[in-house]
């Protein structure tokens, strides 16, 4: 498969004179993470061995979080430009705390206190920025790609947290509205005010369009789609509607409900925009996106 027909939220940057480098707790050549890294258009990037373990002890996985923010801030005090940092932190990819560390939550539920221990090196990472005094315009995007111990229903397996901030500049409030990863980087080049790639399927947050914001996740041949106040489960196979629900008063989704027109049309869209990106992106047509959306 060629990547080549991509142009991404790194490599925008890039092109516009930014430094783009991205960090990660385990090695760099996992599952080709460097190779896909440099297509996407980060110019450097660094892994476990690449990274000294000072502070912490590394568990199974690789590093734990303080020494990878510790490397990217120092990474940070030599930049002269504008940067792109990407950062896959680690922590919470194993379930395990530090034997010295203090146990706040019930013992038998180790990931509460892998969370706490997660949160408060970003609390530190935040802090340690401040006190660079980079005098730079600054945006922070969290964001997560999947849940972990959470399985008590599709959604809760892909409700991932997702935050923009920035100390310098500002920011809408909270959108309460349903939203993809897809849509965070036409969201930030918004906010820098480039325009988004032309293959780029998402939608910037700060713009009222008139095609409606959506969110999607797949799980085990199953097809979620998030429009408005509806979810939809599609089988991925047939095409054909498994259930509807009102998400936001059931998140857990015990409570199907009849499908009714309004999820037919909802429906239609979710096949359609499946379709029609995965066509494109498995063809290496991806950038052709747009032109199908004019038309």
């Amino acid at each position: 498969f060629i990547f080549n027909d991509f142009s991404c939220f790194p490599k925008i940057l890039s092109q516009h004179g930014w430094t783009t480098e991205f960090f990660q707790g385990t090695p760099k050549g996992i599952i080709g993470m460097d190779t896909l890294l440099g297509k996407v258009g980060y110019k450097k990037s660094f892994g476990q061995y690449e990274i000294p373990s000072v502070r912490r002890k590394p568990h199974s996985l690789g590093l734990r979080d303080e020494d990878i923010y510790d490397f990217a801030l120092n990474r940070m005090t030599a930049e002269k430009e504008p940067f792109l940092f990407g950062i896959n932190t680690n922590t919470t990819h194993e379930h395990t705390i530090d034997k010295d560390f203090k146990i706040t939550f019930d013992p038998s539920k180790p990931h509460l206190d892998v969370l706490l221990d997660a949160d408060t090196a970003l609390k530190e990472f935040l802090a340690k920025y401040a006190q660079l005094n980079l005098k730079l315009p600054t945006i922070f995007v969290m964001v997560g790609d999947h849940t972990k111990f959470i399985h008590s229903s599709n959604l809760q397996r892909f409700r991932v947290p997702f935050l923009i901030y920035s100390p310098t500049i500002n920011l809408p409030h909270m959108i309460n509205r349903p939203m993809s990863q897809r849509d965070i980087p036409p969201t930030v080049l918004d906010i820098l005010n480039l325009k988004p790639a032309e293959g780029m399927s998402g939608k910037s947050l700060l713009r009222n369009n008139e095609q409606p914001y959506f969110a999607d996740y797949f799980y085990a041949g199953t097809l979620g789609w998030l429009q408005q106040d509806s979810l939809i489960e599609i089988n991925a196979h047939t095409g054909e509607k498994i259930k509807c629900y009102k998400w936001r008063d059931d998140l857990y989704l015990k409570k199907g409900l009849p499908c009714l027109n309004k999820e037919e049309y909802i429906q239609k869209n979710a096949l359609s925009f499946t379709i029609l990106s995965q066509k494109l992106l498995f063809s290496n047509r991806a950038m052709l996106f747009h032109n199908f959306l004019k038309s």
